[in-house]
C-alpha cells in the first residue's frame, strides 16, 4: 500500500500543534527557574564550584561568585581574558581550566578578593605557583597548613598557596587586616575539596 504525499502533510501538520505546546510548556517552566534564582545569595559549595562556608569576620560577599573557563571552553562569565586580559596565557600554559573569582567587603568597605583556579592536577597547580610570573621574587613564606607564599604591597597584602589541583590567590585591600587574610586562608586551606 502506497502512501499519498499529501496525506504526509496532514499528518506533519497535525504534530506541529502538540509539539508547539510542550515547547512552550518547557520554555514557560524554563522562565519561571531563572526568574526564582536571579539575584539568589551564594549557598556554598556545588558539586563543581568550591564557595567557602566561613568567611572573615565581618566580611560578606560583595556580589555574586563569578566563574571564568578557557577560551574553548567558558564558563558562565567567559573566559580567563575576560577577567585578567593578557595575563591569562600564564595560567592557560599551566593547564589552567577554570578560575572561581569572589569578592568579599566589610561594612568599613575593605574588600577580600579570592581566585581559586582549577589547574587540572597537582603538578600543574606547582608549577603555577612556582612560576615567577604569577607569584614573583619577593614573597615572605608563612604556614597556612601549606607553605604560603605572601606579599605585602601596601595598602595591599596577597597570599598565594597550592592545594592539590588548586592555586589559590587571596587579596585584602588593607595590609593591617594580613592577620585577618592569614586566618581566613587557613580555613580555606582547610576546607577546600
Amino acid at each position: 500500500m502506497q502512501s499519498r504525499p499529501d496525506q504526509y502533510r496532514e499528518d506533519f501538520h497535525s504534530v506541529i500543534p502538540q509539539r508547539g505546546l510542550i515547547g512552550g510548556t518547557c520554555i514557560a517552566l524554563f522562565m519561571l527557574v531563572m526568574i526564582g534564582t536571579a539575584g539568589a545569595a551564594p549557598e556554598g559549595p556545588s558539586s563543581k564550584h568550591f564557595l567557602p562556608q566561613t568567611l572573615p569576620p565581618g566580611f560578606s560577599y560583595a556580589k555574586q561568585p563569578e566563574f571564568y573557563g578557557t577560551s574553548e571552553h567558558k564558563s558562565q562569565d567567559g573566559s580567563i581574558f575576560d577577567y585578567i586580559d593578557g595575563g591569562g596565557i600564564i595560567y592557560i600554559n599551566h593547564g589552567f581550566r577554570e578560575v572561581t573569582h569572589l569578592v568579599l567587603q566589610d561594612p568599613k568597605k575593605n574588600s577580600v578578593t579570592l581566585d581559586i583556579y582549577d589547574m587540572v592536577n597537582s603538578n600543574n597547580a606547582q608549577a603555577a605557583f612556582d612560576d615567577e610570573m604569577i607569584c614573583p621574587k619577593g614573597d615572605v613564606k608563612i604556614n597556612v597548613g601549606t607553605q604560603c607564599k605572601s606579599y605585602a604591597y601596601p595598602p595591599e597584602y596577597l597570599l598565594y598557596f597550592v592545594k592539590d589541583k588548586y592555586l589559590v590567590s587571596l587579596a585584602v585591600s588593607d595590609d593591617t587586616l594580613a592577620e585577618t587574610l592569614r586566618q581566613f586562608s587557613t580555613s580555606l586551606y582547610q576546607d577546600l575539596r
